[in-house]
């Protein structure tokens, strides 16, 4: 999980899940907008278009005012992709737990401005997240958006399995 802020837009930081309490030092603004980026299959979290993405967001809102967390599943977004299908229901579980992590640790009073953004099946793993925040911590987050999410093997498929319009607000 890597975290991208304004000005220092060259010089990413990286989240320690082991350490909850150096969120708080991390620079992220408690009232501004939150990020996540999520790639789709055979990508990581360093590929262009991610970083691309992250620049965009930080500048379109005010110096200070929001935060990028890119999401790098990169080992588990490796071919066979029925593998890399399943993957993503532990990563999104991953990422729900982090956001909890964030809403816990910079004392946010709800999720209103957490936006997460995946493509391909980083899509579906966006939804996995917004499921577990509610289901297992009450919690949902202002947005999910899907960048031309996967089809072979969710297409008309049960709503739990894949990204749906419940897994946000």
């Amino acid at each position: 999980f890597t975290l991208y802020t304004r000005p220092a837009l060259d010089q990413p930081k990286y989240l320690d899940l082991n350490d909850p309490d150096s969120v708080q030092n991390m620079g992220i603004n408690r009232k501004g907008k939150i990020y996540l980026l999520v790639h789709g299959y055979l990508e990581s979290g360093e590929i262009q278009w991610m970083l691309d993405m992250a620049k965009a967001l930080l500048k379109h809102e005010p110096e200070g005012e929001a935060a990028v967390i890119s999401i790098d599943w990169g080992g588990g977004a490796s071919p066979p992709y029925v593998q890399a299908v399943a993957n993503i229901r532990l990563v999104g579980a991953i990422t729900a737990h982090v956001v909890h992590m964030l809403y816990e640790e910079l004392g946010l009073p709800n999720l209103d401005n957490v936006h997460i953004i995946g493509h391909s099946l980083g899509a579906h793993l966006s939804g996995y997240a917004g499921y577990h925040l509610q289901r297992d911590f009450g919690l949902k987050v202002a947005r999910i958006t899907g960048l031309d999410p996967a089809a072979p093997l969710f297409t008309d498929t049960d709503p739990i399995v894949r990204l749906d319009r419940t897994d946000a607000h």
